[in-house]
């Protein structure tokens, strides 16, 4: 225990070095925007390109030429400088950031670039306690990622969307998505991505009051984190961990695990999760009646809380402050008091007033009686002072009831947006599930579905012609010609596809999506990025950017994700590991 609690002392110092890092991109930002000389903001651009890479924001150098456009240089440094800010937990210059790159990407009609924008700020903005904007763009990003088909980037926005309903306190509203978000991570097959899942189903489990369920999932999050080798990650989940053991009242095993992932936590800069942990310690310190320690965690996850701007915790910390104290120092324990409430009052609006309501029921009494105890000797020098703040208080109190009422209604109609897209989303997963059982009488008629098909019970490689007729083998052929000639062109279109064959689009993507087993678009993705491995394989010759274009891919860096997606390597350590 003194072994851990000597660490903690050292956090304001930590952060203080945090925001110290957070600087060095500064000037070079400054630069780029000021400088009127396209020269200048190049050379700005490139020096902040070569910062992001050293901090390993990126695995290869982000450098520009003269001939870049002006708007793709501008969406690739204000969209790396929020990804900057929010790895330093500068959520507000990452989404003042995030906020300039979105009309670049959309203006430039760069879908991939976009929906990584938009998934961005929605978890900066849920870091922030601001659900209505975090869910608003975590819906959009959700509906980009399912018009491209990729099951990878569809369960990262609807894991964004699960986190955003449990951070508003609507762990019901959560789950689905959760669930749907781990279905798709299944067909993607990428451990890291499930481990992250697993992670946020403990959580909103936990939330729901299932705490086995929780701890299940907990307990797989760690062993995959383990397995993968992720400390920094593994310390993450075990907090989410500590968080069901807690419900379970198993409070000595919490008590370890958090203790467990404490030094990780501080060593990898993690402060968020670090506060997070702090404040359980300090719940666990209290029900062990120790309110010296109870004291130091809240008090040290208070100061990192405040400094980020996180009032959503904040105001945990500072009721288990006021808890810690209200016995030995009432009069120290009020100002916590009043800033529990100040937060309280001023920051939720009704969808998340709940999640507070039992902590304020431990209150009661006690609350009247250290204000009492507080203010006995000094009541007549406080009244009149007293009555003026209070009416000031109301009056901000009115306002800011005003504007949150106006905040929840926004709320709550993008919540109902969001249901609507996912039970339209259901309803055309068991559409198509019925179409591959039992197809209509026209595409039977062409040739499209045989009853081989329903042997199948899962998506087949979209290069295995195993089970196809003769029609369908025919009918891929020409596909494949059509895709290779759009590829070689810089072009892919699924419309143009299926007007190529005199088919409408929704029959073409019916009937391709019963012979392979996937979306047209995404077996379209694959193909390109199969087409990439062999040209980095067979032409060492052409640089990354060649075989990008060659691909159908106008920007590098978007290659790039798109490679690492489908491969979980860069293309520069492809061709490393070829030669």
């Amino acid at each position: 225990m003194k072994k851990t609690l000597l660490i903690l002392p050292l956090l304001l110092m930590a952060i203080a070095t945090w925001a110290q890092v957070a600087d060095k991109a500064a000037p070079l930002l400054n630069r780029f925007e000021q400088s009127s000389q396209k020269a200048a903001r190049l050379e700005a651009a490139n020096a902040f390109f070569s910062l992001i890479q050293e901090e390993g924001l990126t695995d290869e150098s982000l450098a520009f030429t003269n001939e870049v456009h002006r708007d793709t240089l501008a969406q690739q440094v204000y969209y790396w400088a929020a990804e900057h800010y929010n790895a330093l937990q500068d959520y507000q210059k990452a989404a003042q950031y995030g906020e300039r790159a979105l009309p670049y990407c959309h203006a430039g009609n760069n879908r991939v670039a976009e929906a990584d924008c938009l998934n961005l700020l929605g978890i900066v903005y849920f870091r922030m306690g601001d659900s209505p904007n975090a869910a608003k763009y975590a819906k959009l990003c959700n509906e980009l990622d399912m018009k491209s088909g990729d099951p990878d980037a569809i369960s990262s926005s609807l894991n964004t969307l699960a986190g955003i309903f449990l951070g508003a306190n609507l762990p019901g509203e959560a789950e689905p998505y959760i669930l749907r978000a781990m279905e798709y991570a299944k067909k993607a097959q990428n451990p890291a991505r499930m481990a992250v899942l697993l992670g946020t189903a403990s959580e909103v489990y936990h939330a729901k009051g299932d705490q086995e369920k929780a701890l299940e999932y907990a307990d797989q999050a760690c062993q995959m984190e383990e397995q993968l080798g992720r400390k920094d990650k593994l310390a993450m989940r075990q907090v989410q961990k500590a968080e069901a053991l807690v419900g379970l009242k198993r409070y000595d095993d919490a008590l370890y695990v958090l203790r467990a992932a404490l030094p990780q936590l501080q060593a990898d800069q993690n402060y968020h999760s670090l506060a997070i942990a702090c404040n359980k310690l300090g719940e666990l310190s209290l029900w062990k009646k120790n309110f010296p320690d109870a004291q130091k965690y809240f008090g040290q996850a208070q100061q990192i809380f405040n400094a980020m701007g996180d009032r959503y915790n904040e105001v945990h910390s500072q009721l288990g402050l006021y808890m810690s104290l209200k016995n030995s120092d009432p009069k120290a324990a009020l100002p916590h008091l009043e800033r529990y409430n100040g937060l309280k009052d001023t920051l939720y609006a009704e969808h998340v007033a709940d999640s507070i309501a039992m902590m304020s029921a431990r209150l009661g009494n006690d609350a009247l009686k250290a204000e009492n105890e507080a203010t006995k000797s000094q009541l007549r020098n406080y009244i009149v002072l007293g009555s003026i703040v209070v009416l000031a208080l109301l009056l901000v109190c009115f306002l800011l009831w005003k504007n949150m009422r106006k905040r929840t209604a926004e709320f709550v109609r993008q919540f109902n947006e969001l249901t609507e897209v996912l039970e339209n989303q259901q309803e055309e997963h068991a559409y198509e599930q019925a179409q591959r059982a039992a197809p209509d009488e026209g595409e039977m008629s062409a040739g499209g579905v045989s009853d081989e098909l329903e042997e199948h019970d899962g998506p087949q490689p979209a290069d295995s012609s195993a089970g196809w007729n003769d029609q369908e083998r025919a009918f891929m052929e020409k596909v494949n010609a059509i895709v290779s000639e759009q590829i070689n062109e810089g072009h892919v279109d699924v419309e143009a596809l299926a007007s190529q064959l005199f088919m409408s689009t929704t029959t073409f993507r019916r009937r391709f999506t019963a012979i392979v087993k996937e979306g047209p678009k995404a077996y379209i993705l694959r193909q390109r990025m199969e087409k990439a491995r062999q040209m980095l394989e067979e032409h060492p010759e052409m640089n990354i950017s060649e075989v990008a274009m060659r691909c159908g891919f106008e920007d590098r860096s978007n290659f790039t994700r798109a490679y690492r997606r489908a491969f979980g390597i860069a293309p520069s350590e492809s061709r490393a590991l070829d030669n």
